[in-house]
């Protein structure tokens, strides 16, 4: 195995060298002139092979991780596959000391390589960039999951998914290019990644699945395409300074949890087409003052708008006849609400802890439970109206 063990020589001709200057992989993927790894040593690394068994290609890349000497730009050359990339990233979690380096990986000059493997960079605390060469058309499931100081990542065009868990808390990355030719991204995509501030998704997607975005707490903006006709569960759960959001058309409901503890969300934009807005949807949505509600919803879950407490006002369709329990829990700037003539009756703390609610106007036969004005002013009018009557 000697010939495993040391990286070989009349291989790598160029040696160590000192990057005085932007490398190759440098600036922060979509475009961003910040270089994070200018500082970093350059090494050339190409892969022997002449090395034919698993084992030997493990020695092969442990030594030569074990001999950085620091924060370093990894160049590797050679011919490699999906399953080259999972044998080095198990060379670098098995090292002796394997984080007290940083590694900015560049592939763009390896040959062969097309695919990454379902969990090819699984949580490697000290992978902070990439960039893939032009060959690669796949990424796996959690192919980056938990690289938490991952900061830059350039995906070739001729991808077409983001998969599940791709990127989930990867916690530093700020910025990631996603390529015109991807069309699905996948649950979890990028889940927890706390330090992503914007993103702009291709024309091609057609559904933002659930938890995609989840917990990206300094996520600003998203750029969402109308090709675009269905968000899932949680999509934008606790994206605390998420302060706007323009909805494609297509979308025809509000799921679960979509917005919840979006804290900073001030304005919102729903598509006509919506007809459902479902449990917890702007639950928690602090900063939420009001909100236009299309025509044709005709249901309104249970919390769905929970603790907004700065919201003064909010339209009820006609459409509407059901509106689930604490929906309206904790409003407590709204002063006033009228409900349509659909409404057969009122839910278990609809309106529990509006505080500065003074007027609610209902059908007549429509009877209000105990809780569901608990905690509202003294001076509440409650007034009731025929259907066929001018509210």
């Amino acid at each position: 195995m000697s010939s495993a063990g040391d990286p070989d020589s009349s291989v790598v001709s160029t040696g160590v060298s000192i990057n005085s200057s932007s490398d190759s992989s440098g600036g922060t993927a979509g475009g961003s002139s910040t270089n994070y790894f200018s500082d970093y040593e350059t090494v050339p690394r190409s892969l022997d092979n002449s090395l034919t068994t698993e084992e030997a290609k493990y020695n092969y890349f442990e030594k030569m991780f074990s001999e950085l000497s620091g924060d370093s730009t990894v160049e590797l050359t050679g011919d490699f596959t999906g399953d080259d990339l999972c044998t080095l990233e198990a060379s670098i979690i098995c090292s002796d000391e394997p984080f007290i380096y940083n590694i900015n990986l560049d592939l763009t000059s390896v040959t062969g390589l097309t695919s990454l493997n379902e969990q090819t960079f699984y949580y490697i605390d000290n992978l902070t960039g990439i960039t893939l060469p032009d060959t690669v058309t796949e990424i796996g499931v959690s192919a980056f999951e938990g690289c938490t100081n991952l900061k830059s990542v350039t995906l070739p065009e001729g991808i077409t998914s983001i998969p599940e868990k791709a990127f989930k808390g990867c916690t530093n990355l700020t910025s990631i290019n996603i390529p015109d030719t991807v069309t699905e991204i996948g649950v979890s995509a990028f889940e927890g990644c706390a330090s992503l501030t914007s993103v702009t998704l291709p024309g091609g997607i057609t559904s933002i699945p659930e938890k995609a975005f989840c917990n990206c707490k300094s996520l600003k903006s998203i750029d969402i395409p109308d090709t675009v006709t269905e968000i899932g569960v949680s999509v934008f759960e606790g994206c605390n300074n998420l302060t706007s959001v323009t909805l494609p058309k297509g979308i025809t409901s509000i799921p679960e949890k979509a917005f919840f503890t979006c804290t900073k969300l001030t304005n919102i934009a729903l598509p006509e087409g919506i007809t459902t807005i479902a449990r917890d949807a702007f639950r928690s949505c602090s900063s939420l003052t009001s909100i236009n509600i299309p025509n044709g919803v005709t249901e309104i879950g249970e919390f769905a708008f929970n603790l907004c407490n700065n919201l003064t006002s909010i339209n009820i369709p006609d459409k509407v006849t059901k509106i689930g329990e604490s929906a309206f829990h904790g409003c407590s700037s709204l002063t006033s609400i009228v409900l349509p003539s659909g409404i057969t009756s009122i839910d278990e703390k609809t309106f529990f802890g509006c505080s500065t609610l003074t007027s609610i106007t209902i059908p007549e036969n429509v009877e209000i439970p105990d809780s569901a004005i608990e905690k509202c002013p003294s001076n509440l009018i409650i007034t009731y109206y025929k259907p066929n009557e001018t509210k």
